[in-house]
């Protein structure tokens, strides 16, 4: 399994020279990457800048931690997914990463692939009409997301509003204050 997991890595890291040589300078660190709730995922980066599985289960140098919701959005590309990913360890590493992943078009890559099979037109066709799946699913799932914050705050308010929550932490603090005054009141009655 691990094996499988770090080939098609590497199979874009060998298209993408550039990326490669951005991780050569890592070369011998170990990189974790963790999406609830499989277990966490090791790989080293040799000196071509590409990625080989390991089979221990040391410390690695960085760990990536991200949620199972945020892999469509970020195979589109959204720049909100990509801040949604948690960087524990070295953060250089981590931060060239995400980076990297941020400028790969796999949509191209993909295109280039099937168009070794099926060639140029229907590979292009092929490539649009996953993205355009691939959107409608992030999208989908984000109104989704909505309509079920909505009816747990609208219509069975299961949930507070952020406006209702901070109207009540601004009523009590006038609660407060007025106790305040009325403990300062009765201590210079009790002083009479």
């Amino acid at each position: 399994m691990l094996i499988s997991s770090v080939t098609p890595i590497n199979h874009i890291l060998r298209n993408e020279q550039w990326a490669s040589k951005r991780l050569q300078s890592f070369s011998g660190m170990t990189i974790g990457i963790r999406i609830f709730p499989l277990p966490i995922h090791h790989m080293r980066i040799d000196e071509s800048g590409t990625m080989q599985p390991m089979q221990d289960d040391t410390d690695p140098d960085v760990t990536l931690t991200l949620s199972p919701t945020i892999l469509p959005r970020l195979l589109t590309k959204e720049v909100s997914a990509f801040e949604q990913i948690s960087i524990a360890g070295n953060r250089s590493l981590g931060d060239t990463l995400i980076s990297i992943a941020k400028s790969l078009d796999l949509g191209i890559l993909l295109e280039s692939d099937l168009s070794k099979i099926l060639g140029d037109i229907p590979a292009h066709r092929l490539a649009q009409s996953g993205m355009r799946l691939l959107h409608w699913h992030t999208e989908s799932m984000a109104l989704l997301c909505q309509s079920w914050t909505e009816y747990c705050t609208e219509e069975q308010p299961i949930l507070a509003k952020a406006t209702a929550l901070t109207h009540f932490a601004a009523e009590i603090e006038v609660l407060q204050l007025q106790a305040d005054q009325l403990e300062q009141r009765l201590d210079q009655l009790s002083l009479r």
